[in-house]
């Protein structure tokens, strides 16, 4: 359900330039009409995108609220199995591994990347798939030359992603080890449980 309503709401951002242009070409700078329908096209045109506005707006509100509950849902499952898995493993593992290390690891920054991922493409795929082929489709019936400078810079932006994500994948991982690191030493600090094992030892 929320991804259809994405889906409409790709189909209401490509259309919202499009109505754009009628309110110009049809209402404002149509020279074969009077001033007085000039003014009460562009107003028809003017209502009609309102009403597409008002749609885009309600179509991703409702979308994003049942996108958002899927997703809390799925991470609350994520995070209750993990809990439940890392309670049933035997105590050398709790030797190698802090709690801090364990807590970042369900509460912070994996938990908080998988569902920044999920979010985006849950609400931005479905928006920019249909809203680039409608505005792709509609440019090309007005100006083939410039939809063609589109593809082509919307395909060197896709290559210039590419290029780019192992650059990405390796700050990610930087900045997880960062935060397990800080995690286990601040617990060390608060809790003593370096000192804890050395003594148990």
């Amino acid at each position: 359900f929320a991804f259809i309503l994405c889906l409409s709401n790709g189909v209401f951002c490509a259309l919202q330039p499009t109505v754009i242009k009628h309110i110009v070409d049809d209402g404002i700078s149509n020279p074969d009409l009077t001033n007085t329908v000039r003014l009460q096209v562009a107003a028809m045109w003017a209502c009609v995108y309102a009403f597409v506005s008002y749609m885009r707006v309600f179509s991703w509100g409702i979308g994003y609220k049942s996108a958002l509950k899927a997703i809390e849902g799925f991470l609350f499952n994520v995070r209750a199995k993990f809990f439940n898995h890392i309670q049933s493993l035997c105590m050398r593992f709790y030797d190698s591994s802090s709690a801090g290390e364990l807590f970042s690891y369900i509460m912070g920054t994996p938990m908080a990347s998988l569902k920044n991922f999920l979010v985006q493409f849950a609400l931005n795929v479905p928006v920019h798939i249909v809203a680039t082929t409608m505005a792709l489709v509609t440019m090309f019936s007005y100006d083939w030359l410039l939809t063609i400078v589109m593809a082509v810079g919307i395909f060197i932006s896709v290559v210039i992603n590419v290029l780019s994500r192992p650059k990405i994948k390796k700050q990610s991982k930087e900045l997880i080890e960062s935060e397990s690191e800080a995690s286990k030493y601040i617990d060390n600090m608060i809790h003593g449980s370096g000192a804890i094992k050395m003594y148990a030892i």
